[in-house]
C-alpha cells in the first residue's frame, strides 16, 4: 500500500549513486513526496534558508561536515522534527551520541538495505506525529492554565482582553489579535484590545459596522484578507496588507447565546491558520468570553451601585 499525504523530505548524501538510490526506494512507496537532494555545502546552506521538512534523512560521513552537526543544527531549530541516519560510516559511540541528542531513528546503509527506507520512514513519521500531538497538547493546557491565570485577576473587560492577547500571540504566531467588544448597535461596538500590530491601525479596522453580518455567525471563519465584507479601500486595511496580512479568522465570543464580542487574528495566509491552532484559539475564546461576561456583570453592578449612591444623595440634599 502506497502513502499519497504530501510530505517534504531532505535527503543529504555526498554520494550522488546513494541519493538515486533511496530516492527512488522513498518515492515508489511515498507517491507524493517532494525530495530535496542535498549533497553539497551549498546546497545546505541553501536549504538551511527554507522552512524545515516533514523528514531529514542523513548520511554521517559528508565532505562538508557529518551527520551529528546536521542533527544539532535541524533539533536546534525544531527539536520534534524526525532525523533519520542512513549511514555505514559512523561508530557505535556515534550512534549513542546521536540518539542522545535526538536522533530519530538509524539505519545502517547497505544494498539490502535499500528496500527498508519507506518501513523506517513511516514508523518515524508515526512516532513523530504522537510526539508533536502530545507537544501541542502539553502546550495549550499550559497555555490555558497560564491565561485563566491572568485573566481572573483583570476586573474590566478591557482589562481581561488584554491579558489574554500577549499570551495566545506568540502560541499562534500570528501577525495580529483583536478583540472587539459588539454593541446593539452597529456603531456601539468597539475594539477592546490588540496585539501585534499597531493598535491605531487595528481600531480604524475592526469596527463592528465593518462586519455587521458576522454577528450572527456561531463557528469560526477563515477569510481571505481583506475580506469583501470590510473597505478595501481604508488606509488601515492597506497598510495591513502591506505588512503581509493575508487572511483574518473571525471567532466569536459568546455565553449561551449572548453574542459579546469577536476575537480577529491575523494571518500571512489561509494556511497559517490551520485547523489545531484555531481549535486552541477557540478554546481561549470560551475562557475570553465567560470572563468578559462576568467583568460586564461587574462593571454594570459597579455602574448600577454608583447610580444608586447618587440618588441616595440628591434624595439627603432635598430633604
Amino acid at each position: 500500500m502506497r502513502d499519497n499525504r504530501p510530505l517534504r523530505i531532505w535527503l543529504i548524501d555526498d554520494k550522488p549513486d546513494d541519493r538515486r538510490l533511496a530516492r527512488r526506494a522513498i518515492e515508489r512507496y511515498f507517491t507524493h513526496a517532494e525530495v530535496q537532494e542535498i549533497g553539497t555545502l551549498d546546497d545546505w546552506q541553501r536549504a538551511l534558508t527554507s522552512p524545515l521538512p516533514n523528514l531529514v534523512i542523513t548520511d554521517h560521513r559528508l565532505h562538508w561536515g557529518d551527520g551529528l552537526q546536521v542533527l544539532q543544527t535541524i533539533k536546534s531549530r525544531d527539536p520534534l522534527c524526525p532525523v533519520i541516519m542512513f549511514t555505514n560510516t559512523a561508530t557505535e559511540q556515534i550512534i549513542l551520541d546521536a540518539f542522545r541528542q535526538g536522533l530519530d531513528d538509524y539505519l545502517l546503509k547497505a544494498p539490502q538495505h535499500f528496500p527498508l527506507i519507506p518501513i523506517t520512514l513511516v514508523n518515524t513519521l508515526k512516532r513523530a506525529r504522537q510526539q508533536r500531538a502530545i507537544h501541542q497538547a502539553e502546550a495549550r493546557l499550559r497555555l490555558l492554565h497560564e491565561i485563566n491565570r491572568h485573566i481572573l485577576r483583570a476586573q474590566t473587560p478591557q482589562e481581561v482582553a488584554s491579558a489574554a492577547l500577549p499570551l495566545l500571540h506568540p502560541f499562534l504566531q500570528s501577525l495580529f489579535l483583536v478583540v472587539v467588544r459588539l454593541g446593539r448597535q452597529p456603531d456601539n461596538g468597539h475594539v477592546l484590545a490588540a496585539y501585534g500590530a499597531p493598535e491605531n491601525e487595528l481600531n480604524a479596522c475592526f469596527q463592528q459596522s465593518h462586519f455587521p453580518h458576522l454577528l450572527e455567525t456561531i463557528r469560526p471563519r477563515t477569510h481571505p484578507f481583506p475580506p469583501p465584507f470590510m473597505p478595501a479601500d481604508l488606509p488601515c486595511i492597506q497598510r495591513l496588507v502591506e505588512r503581509g496580512t493575508g487572511a483574518v479568522t473571525v471567532i466569536p465570543l459568546q455565553v449561551e447565546e449572548h453574542l459579546l464580542g469577536l476575537l480577529v487574528i491575523g494571518w500571512r495566509s489561509p494556511q497559517e491558520g490551520v485547523s489545531h491552532l484555531i481549535e486552541v484559539a477557540s478554546q481561549v475564546v470560551n475562557q475570553l468570553a465567560i470572563a468578559l461576561h462576568a467583568a460586564h456583570l461587574l462593571e454594570e453592578e459597579r455602574r448600577a451601585r454608583h447610580i444608586a449612591e447618587a440618588i441616595q444623595r440628591i434624595n439627603l440634599t432635598l430633604s
